[in-house]
């Protein structure tokens, strides 16, 4: 529906007295709320429009904690977008300058694992076609000794064919070993990656357990403000060493919007592995 239909129907629907506006700081922050209640009951298209609107902020939002928690981590590719996901977050046209960051690499990856995945179908495609290829002529090759050879010629030959089939299998077996090899490999770097991932995990935990085992203190009714103050000084070191806080914001032991909003991002960030 255009941008036009919807303001018409909108207006239809505040000049009916069943909806109205609530006005925000900024247009975009301009809320409609129902006036009667009965509208959820009697009008199941709305129910519909509330259900999958809600359901897009919330996917929105996962959005947004995705790429911050990817910049968290270092943007490690293993947290990057894939799937459904991806082509969801491809439709966003609202994207920050990090969300929009975190799409792109992740639709670049995506697209460089596409691609050789094809180069390794195509070298399969390739060497199943050669070795059909050659099994064809040895055949073919073998069908025109038997009319002209003698039969002893002729088992000369089949024995050269079958050193030959042997080669081949030998080869497959080689390659099929090497394979397996890597994908050992390949399973021990992913096996130690993810433990040096499980220690960096750790590591931000005992971080954040310094961070709320400080809060006693600071809230404590009968503690001195200047321990008080010394121990918020603390936390706000830990918060900045973390990257919480700017090296900009000043380490002046008050307890105060900054320091509070730096550590609520800590702790929504770390709740989500620190269980």
């Amino acid at each position: 529906m255009e941008k036009d239909q919807v303001n018409q129907v909108l207006n239809k629907l505040i000049q009916a007295d069943l909806v109205r506006l609530i006005e925000g700081d900024t247009p975009s922050d301009t809320q409609i709320e129902l006036v009667h209640n009965s509208l959820l009951y009697n009008w199941p298209t709305l129910v519909v429009w509330l259900e999958d609107e809600q359901l897009a902020k919330s996917q929105r939002l996962r959005l947004s904690a995705d790429a911050e928690w990817w910049a968290v981590r270092g943007k490690d590719p293993s947290l990057l977008l894939r799937g459904i996901l991806l082509e969801e977050a491809l439709f966003y046209k609202d994207l920050n300058e990090l969300e929009a960051e975190f799409v792109k690499v992740s639709e670049d990856e995506q697209e460089q694992v596409e691609k050789e995945k094809k180069i390794t179908q195509q070298r399969e495609h390739e060497l199943m076609q050669a070795l059909a290829q050659q099994s064809r002529k040895y055949i073919e090759d073998c069908t025109l000794l038997k009319k002209n050879l003698n039969r002893q010629v002729l088992i000369t030959v089949v024995f050269a064919v079958l050193a030959v089939i042997s080669a081949t299998f030998v080869f497959m077996q080689h390659k099929k070993i090497e394979d397996q090899k890597h994908k050992i490999v390949k399973i021990k770097e992913t096996n130690t990656k993810k433990l040096e991932e499980q220690k960096k995990i750790n590591e931000a935990c005992r971080e954040f357990g310094h961070l709320t085992m400080n809060l006693p203190v600071i809230f404590g009714i009968n503690t001195p403000s200047d321990l008080k103050s010394q121990q918020i000084r603390q936390l706000q070191i830990r918060l900045k060493d973390l990257n919480y806080l700017a090296n900009s914001e000043e380490i002046d032991g008050h307890w105060g919007p900054v320091t509070q909003l730096a550590f609520l991002k800590a702790t929504k960030n770390f709740n989500t592995v620190c269980k």
